[in-house]
């Protein structure tokens, strides 16, 4: 599985991917950018440097920030989280955030590769948010190559100091049980891991079936005028 990089030298990109410079994962069809989708239909929401565009079932995330610019695809209609780079189902009950982290100032010691890093950094972010340490259980994630893992914590009760301090779309209840939102962790440049953060890891096969990276200096925009004409003003 390969993520799908566009740029504008498609070219110096492909011969750094066969040098094995660049490791990208994540398939998508090479043909989809240059066809027209229907616009007809589709909804269009901005939110800052994100924009998703609601277009015959599907909801499309882009970014539009800096390279390297993030977009990906998920079935039904989403909505912008409360989180920044985040979306969530209307009803609350689907969550899904997608990052690029740099590990470089990350726990661990320097032997350690980037993955694992970013799992010893959101065990200690974790424990932080809610003031203890939450048992956790790392897994391969079969989707990035035997290379990326799926980290998945306990339980935890809501306490009064956890239900002021946690963010989420609903308000917590004092005594309440949770589950803990799952990430998977990819390696993705050398010092910099993609993390995909959900509550069902069906929503993260989505994610990687589908994200993109874009190198252009203007991210998605030209793609989007492409694919949804008449949709960016």
């Amino acid at each position: 599985m390969t993520f799908k990089l566009v740029t504008e030298s498609r070219r110096r990109v492909l011969i750094k991917l066969l040098a094995g410079v660049v490791v990208l994962f994540v398939s998508g069809c090479a043909t989809t950018q240059s066809n027209r989708e229907s616009t007809s239909r589709a909804q269009v929401k901005h939110r800052g440097y994100e924009i998703i565009i609601k277009s015959e079932g599907r909801t499309h995330y882009f970014e539009n920030r800096v390279p390297h610019c993030l977009a990906y695809t998920l079935a039904g209609e989403w909505d912008f989280a409360i989180q920044e780079a985040a979306l969530r189902t209307p009803d609350g009950r689907g969550f899904v955030g997608v990052q690029i982290r740099a590990t470089d100032g990350m726990p661990g010691a320097p032997r350690d590769d980037s993955v694992s890093r970013a799992v010893a950094y959101y065990q200690a972010d974790t424990a932080k948010d809610w003031g203890r340490l939450v048992p956790s259980v790392v897994e391969p994630f079969p989707t990035s190559q035997r290379e990326g893992v799926l980290l998945q914590f306990d339980e935890v009760t809501i306490t009064p100091e956890t239900a002021a301090r946690v963010l989420g779309s609903k308000k917590l209840k004092i005594g309440e049980t949770v589950r803990i939102e799952k990430r998977v962790i990819v390696p993705f440049l050398p010092g910099l891991v993609m993390v995909v953060t959900v509550d069902d890891v069906l929503y993260a096969w989505q994610v990687l079936d589908t994200v993109q990276i874009t190198e252009h200096p203007r991210c998605w925009e030209p793609t989007i005028r492409e694919r949804f004409p008449g949709v960016l003003r």
